[in-house]
């Protein structure tokens, strides 16, 4: 299948994500089409047996089986880096920076290691469960209001200090963590916030030297 290429993020066309999003606007095209028909076919009989049926089909069935895809194929592309990388200017330097092989910040390491090829800020940025799900939606919905009015800063700043939970959600116990008899030493340290993963750790991205000094609205 052809690579599409999003704001620097490649990714395959034939998954599930893109099965709904298509699914998605057939089904919105075809509810519109029925309608549309409905106006038409049943001009003066809206009120009759078979055009009610109609109506059930078109206004009620489908838009519950719309309304199930495209919850699911929101919440999954929102997860993916070529969402995150759609607000260009915002984004562009850390979307590079992610794809740059020779780049060594974390964000660029754990790229090339394919831990969660695709949604690579989506899974060092989100907590685990609904609840994590919920507060990274929330959070990205306030930096797309913030990119829409003009309002955002280069170098992103996040509302809250980074948590060490996002590090430990998939580093604490794995075979590379525990040979470094240090994270043992300090790892209470480290799960009650008082010693944080990024003080040894960094940095979680590299930008330009332009980006990494712009103002409002940013350097594009």
């Amino acid at each position: 299948m052809a690579d599409t290429v999003f704001a620097g993020s490649t990714s395959k066309w034939g998954s599930w994500l893109d099965l709904s999003i298509a699914s998605t606007i057939w089904v919105s095209v075809l509810i519109l089409a029925g309608i549309l028909l409905s106006l038409i076919l049943f001009r003066g009989r809206q009120t009759e047996r078979q055009t009610l049926w109609w109506h059930l089909l078109f206004l009620g069935i489908f838009p519950i089986l719309l309304l199930a895809v495209d919850n699911f194929a929101t919440l999954e592309y929102t997860k993916e880096v070529r969402f995150c990388g759609s607000c260009h200017k915002a984004m562009q330097s850390y979307v590079e920076d992610l794809h740059n092989p020779g780049s060594r910040s974390l964000a660029a390491l754990h790229f090339r290691q394919r831990a969660a090829w695709g949604s690579e800020c989506y899974a060092c940025h989100a907590n685990y469960g609904l609840h994590g799900t919920f507060a990274a939606k929330l959070t990205g919905l306030r930096e797309v209001v913030t990119y829409v009015s003009g309002r955002y800063q280069l170098p992103i700043r996040m509302q809250h200090a980074f948590e060490n939970v996002f590090c430990l959600k998939c580093h604490d116990g794995t075979t590379h963590f525990v040979a470094h008899t240090v994270h043992l030493t300090i790892l209470d340290q480290l799960r009650a916030e008082a010693l944080k993963c990024t003080f040894c750790h960094r940095p979680a991205h590299v930008l330009s030297a332009a980006q990494s000094t712009a103002g409002i609205g940013g350097a594009s």
